[in-house]
């Protein structure tokens, strides 16, 4: 049985032998003993899966988390922290044209989670994390509707809001399988809200705008205005006219980080002035005091930046 690593020396992905004593990296040649490739290899991957903590906590990008935890489990195609990660982090980067609910579904259905003791409680919170994402997403998606300003847009939502449906759906259905003890443990969202949730969406899948010509979910019109489109026949390329909608903000904590920058910024400039002032004048007193205040400020916000960041990764890494 071969497994995925990184060699040591030229840092390239190879695929070895499981417990071969020694092997040679087909790439540079190097010999290394199986131990020392896959502890390497581990490192890479914890790497990973921390980067993908601070993308996903510390709001750089749910874009970029998606893509650490993809790459830990192309190593580690079981790690339930990673495929997990994954899914939470496919559904958060989810956009008006580039949605994820689809792929949730199958790459969910493809992979065989257990529900016991040691992970009802993880995969409990799992779902939880999702359908508070679904919420906010079909909120979003009202809000668009109403506000649409052409029937493309609203053509592109509705489809949306039909995803999002069949994904309710299944975490319905896997959510069935937990006893009451058990979702009390790990669900924190009452069933009657979820219940409302739904009823929400179906005013829409009700509608005049969306007509079912069966059970499948491929047979759905989408009606908005003169438009009338087949669910199956819905191709996004074809709208690349329309312009996307981000539907989660993508820095939850950037908003501190941008005011220390703007007043780093406005310090660096009224420093300049400072020094602009202690060339040209013959008076240079104005210009020192200016310029060292300013250079004093900047030092301050800058070492309050560091420790505000700081404590932000320590809290991270609890």
């Amino acid at each position: 049985m071969k497994i995925k690593v990184i060699c040591p020396n030229c840092h390239k992905e190879i695929d070895i032998e499981k417990d071969v004593d020694v092997f040679e990296c087909p790439e540079c040649h190097k010999a290394f003993t199986y131990k020392s490739v896959v502890d390497f290899t581990n490192i890479h991957i914890k790497k990973y899966l921390r980067s993908a903590e601070q993308y996903e906590s510390n709001a750089y990008s749910y874009k970029d988390a998606f893509y650490c935890y993809n790459e830990v489990l192309r190593f580690l195609p079981n790690n339930l922290d990673a495929f997990l990660g994954k899914l939470l982090n496919g559904i958060k980067k989810s956009t008006l044209k580039d949605t994820y609910f689809k792929q949730f579904i199958e790459d969910f259905n493809n992979q065989d989670l257990v529900l016991d003791q040691t992970t009802y409680i993880r995969i409990g919170h799992f779902f939880e994390e999702v359908l508070l994402c679904l919420f906010k997403y079909v909120k979003a998606m009202d809000n668009l509707i109403s506000i649409a300003s052409n029937d493309e847009e609203k053509i592109i939502a509705y489809k949306n809001l039909l995803d999002v449906n069949e994904l309710y759906k299944l975490l319905n259905e896997n959510i069935a399988l937990f006893n009451e003890q058990e979702y009390q443990d790990s669900i924190f969202i009452s069933k009657d809200q979820i219940n409302a949730e739904e009823e929400f969406i179906k005013k829409y899948l009700n509608d005049s705008n969306i007509y079912k010509l069966s059970e499948k979910l491929d047979d759905t019109l989408i009606f908005s205005g003169n438009i009338k489109l087949k669910y199956s026949d819905f191709n996004i390329d074809d709208y690349s006219n329309i312009q996307d909608y981000y539907v989660f903000k993508l820095n939850v904590t950037a908003d501190k980080y941008k005011y220390i920058f703007i007043a780093l910024a406005l310090f660096i400039v009224v420093s300049i002035v400072g020094l602009v002032l202690t060339l040209t004048m013959e008076d240079k007193t104005p210009g020192y005091i200016i310029l060292g205040v300013s250079l004093g400020l900047f030092a301050l916000t800058y070492i309050g930046f560091i420790l505000l960041r700081r404590k932000t990764l320590k809290d991270l890494s609890k």
